[in-house]
């Protein structure tokens, strides 16, 4: 049944993730997600909103493939049904095995949004790897929603332990730069390519561990009395700070 389908998928832990939203089809479909279905209120409105923003080919695209519902029906797709009135169901695209790019690490996140934000600061930056420790799984259809789609411009999403990025950074000889409040300006700081940035939650900041496996600590100066960013304005400092 696919209402049971949409339901299981929302969590992110299996084959497939849920696309809340117009945005989030927009981009599925822009960067190529393999997308098995495509339900809709009103797909005049979604086809118009679509338009609206310049996506005329990824609107062309949605009206051959969706199809139109009961809004009593449409409600039972997603825990808070997207105001659009547009929903998919994707396949979880395959992760790249050599990645070549920067690498953003965010180590135990909290918020589902915030780690949504920051896969938008990425793919706007056109950084396309994130790992993510914890709890909190990225391919969510909190997350998603939030990126706005914007996961499928990534080539790695991806939830790791700490141990196992260490491993991964020895093994593919990649630095660590950590920020911390205590690090080095990152606007005074050479950031090599191949490096792996890594932020930690607003309140606790980074492990001791991961500090002490750190090529360097960097930070991001802030007026005096400020204690902390929100982590997606963090990451959107850090990945820009290397821009003269």
């Amino acid at each position: 049944m696919l209402i049971q389908k949409y339901k299981d998928a929302r969590a992110g832990n299996g084959e497939f993730v849920v696309l809340e939203g117009v945005h989030s089809i927009k981009h599925a479909l822009r960067f190529g997600a393999d997308i098995v279905d495509i339900a809709v209120v009103d797909l005049k409105r979604v086809k118009d909103i679509m338009e609206s923003v310049g996506a005329v080919k990824e609107a062309r695209e949605l009206a051959k493939r969706a199809r139109a519902l009961p809004k009593s029906e449409f409600e039972k797709l997603a825990k808070i049904p997207p105001h659009t009135g547009a929903i998919a169901l994707s396949k979880k695209p395959r992760e790249k095995q050599k990645l070549k790019d920067k690498i953003v690490f965010l180590e135990n996140p909290n918020s589902l949004h915030n780690l949504g934000a920051v896969i938008r600061v990425l793919a706007s930056r056109g950084i396309k790897n994130i790992f993510v420790s914890g709890e909190q799984n990225p391919w969510h259809s909190e997350c998603i929603r939030t990126s706005a789609g914007l996961h499928f411009a990534m080539e790695s999403v991806k939830q790791i332990s700490l141990n196992n990025l260490l491993k991964f950074a020895k093994g593919s000889d990649r630095k660590i730069f950590a920020f911390d409040a205590d690090g080095e300006d990152v606007f005074a700081t050479e950031i090599p390519d191949n490096v792996i940035l890594a932020f930690g939650t607003e309140r606790s900041g980074l492990s001791k561990k991961i500090k002490e496996n750190s090529e360097k600590i960097v930070s991001i100066p802030m007026q005096e009395g400020v204690s902390s960013l929100n982590l997606a304005t963090a990451v959107a400092i850090g990945v820009y700070a290397d821009i003269k």
